[in-house]
């Protein structure tokens, strides 16, 4: 996952000031752990790079109002 300083270079410092450090999940290729993050949080889109067979995306499509996009290069 992008650290902080990452996360202001690709967004910008108002990105980081509005939504603090509240953005990091854990365990994010653990999908109860993102879906629980994801559940606290007002709904919005997630992008899933190397999303696999999409199971995240389908779990969160199932469980959350978020919408999600899986991107696989493979």
């Amino acid at each position: 996952m992008p650290d902080d300083r990452v996360l202001a270079a690709m967004y910008g410092a108002q990105y980081a000031a509005q939504h603090g450090a509240d953005y990091d999940i854990d365990r994010p290729r653990d999908t109860d752990a993102v879906l629980t993050f994801l559940k606290d949080r007002p709904a919005g889109t997630i992008l899933d790079f190397g999303c696999g067979h999409g199971d995240l995306i389908s779990a969160i499509h199932g469980q959350t109002s978020w919408t999600a996009v899986g991107l696989e290069l493979d």
